[in-house]
């Protein structure tokens, strides 16, 4: 198990490292598609493409706009 939610949402992304490494299609990009073809069956370029260009160009919503609750159980 990672560690504690609270301590995810306060991790401060080194964005100038981030993008002089191209970390959003280096590494971003291929994960999406793969994840895309697992649950489609197939790549959709415009989701492939969707989140990594977000987040390159720092439209990010921050960890609680993004975050989606796993546990549904009442």
């Amino acid at each position: 198990m990672g560690p504690p939610q609270d301590a995810l949402f306060k991790f401060e992304v080194p964005w100038a490292t981030a993008d002089r490494e191209g970390i959003a299609d280096k590494k971003m990009r291929p994960w999406v598609q793969k994840k895309l073809i697992e649950f489609l069956g197939e790549d959709e370029p415009a989701l492939t493409g969707a989140a990594p260009q977000s987040v390159g160009e720092h439209h990010f919503l921050g960890p609680h706009g993004v975050s989606i609750p796993l546990d549904l159980r009442e």
